[in-house]
């Protein structure tokens, strides 16, 4: 991937044997200011407070510049269909990736494809478990996972297979998940997306039962630029998408060809 998400945040064994004292706290002095962070207070609290206690602890801190990202410099590119492939020798298991371009967190779409994920493979008897694993045999394990961005994300499809699925015929396996994806714009039920709205509501709502967690989400949303009232709003955004939504969603997934890396 070009961009930052190219980068491993931990680095490399050279970017971090590169970086001096100096460094560290010139980074520290730039990024670890007050117009750099978002504070979220959730609970049973008096606001004036709070505040209070904010600028006592970091009033005097420098601003700092804020932070500023534009979609171009997170853009994935389209192009056509790229394969990548590491050789691992000896070993047990391979692992295939297929993976499209698909839109930031405040995007129309972004409720109908967190829905279409969970239909693909986020959930337990999802599309690509029954077909590749179950009917197919093709995989041990399989599912695909949708991360919620502020620029471009991408909806990957994963299978952990036996090498020779990958050795003999390398375009084969990667084309099945896209049959996989083109089945669930054409056969896509009323029951089964349900069933997938539940799942992604239900793992919404279950991560929000403690205080710190729906700190954690406001502060997130804040932060990746919807604003802290996305997360009351995200709820009814997904009990809002309706099956044609959810089908055009598919359809924008499979109008670029994806990324593979094997």
């Amino acid at each position: 991937l070009p961009g930052p998400y190219a980068r491993p945040v931990e680095g490399d064994e050279t970017s971090v044997r590169a970086i001096s004292r100096a460094d560290l706290f010139a980074f520290y002095r730039k990024n670890f200011v007050p117009s750099r962070f978002t504070l979220a207070v959730e609970g049973n609290f008096d606001p004036a407070a709070v505040l209070a206690s904010v600028h006592r602890r970091y009033g005097g801190l420098d601003a700092g510049t804020p932070r500023r990202t534009s979609p171009e410099e997170f853009g994935l590119g389209v192009g056509g269909v790229r394969t990548r492939t590491i050789e691992r020798p000896g070993a047990a298991q391979a692992l295939l990736l297929v993976a499209w371009p698909a839109p930031p967190v405040g995007d129309t779409d972004y409720p109908a494809l967190k829905i279409a994920n969970a239909l693909l493979g986020g959930a337990s008897q999802a599309r690509l478990f029954r077909h590749l694993r179950e009917e197919s045999g093709l995989a041990y394990e399989i599912g695909s996972f949708y991360p919620t961005r502020r620029g471009p994300s991408l909806v990957i499809a994963y299978l952990g297979t036996d090498p020779s699925n990958l050795a003999t015929d390398s375009p084969s396996l990667a084309e099945a998940v896209r049959g996989v994806l083109e089945r669930l714009r054409n056969e896509m039920t009323h029951e089964e997306l349900e069933a997938a709205r539940a799942k992604v509501l239900g793992d919404f709502l279950l991560d929000h039962q403690t205080s710190a967690r729906r700190a954690w989400y406001r502060a997130w949303f804040e932060t990746v630029g919807v604003g802290a009232d996305y997360d009351a709003g995200y709820a009814e955004a997904i009990r809002a998408v309706t099956i044609d939504e959810a089908r055009r969603a598919v359809l924008r997934l499979l109008a670029t060809p994806p990324r593979v890396l094997r």
